[in-house]
């Protein structure tokens, strides 16, 4: 059988560029992954000169190369920020959010046909918080709520 879309250890490689990409700052993300896109091209969608992108690029590869986690945190330390997160969400806690939260923190949703989804990835830790409190507060939208 010929390695494509729906092949076994699609699922494996998937997942394994998804750990690869989680090394990276967004910006860092961007350029590794438009790597064949010229870097001005590249400069206009992120906001950076074409010597900054070429810069990210860079610093990619090399966080890629090392493969370690960019941002270690402990397993201790993922569950209490998972913990946190899950209890701001469920009490509607805005504040308890935008703490938790990174202050540059970019949601993207998909609604995987079932949901309607955002059209749009909603920037920054605010942004992200007000709508996560609001599902929090409501009964039909959370999922940790009985409804």
């Amino acid at each position: 059988m010929r390695p494509g879309i729906g092949s076994p250890g699609d699922e494996s490689v998937s997942y394994a560029l998804l750990t690869v990409l989680e090394q990276l700052s967004p910006a860092e993300r961007t350029a590794f992954v438009l790597h064949d896109v010229p870097f001005g091209e590249v400069a206009e969608v992120v906001g950076r000169t074409p010597e900054a992108v070429r810069q990210l690029a860079s610093r990619a590869r090399r966080h890629v190369r090392r493969e370690q986690p960019r941002f270690a945190a402990s397993p201790a330390e993922h569950d209490r920020a998972g913990r946190a997160f899950a209890h701001a969400v469920a009490g509607g806690d805005l504040e308890g959010l935008v703490a938790v939260l990174d202050p540059q923190v970019v949601w993207t949703a998909d609604g995987g046909g079932r949901a309607t989804a955002l059209r749009k990835p909603l920037h920054g830790r605010e942004r992200v918080a007000r709508v996560w409190a609001a599902l929090g507060r409501s009964p039909s939208t959370c999922p940790s709520r009985s409804r």
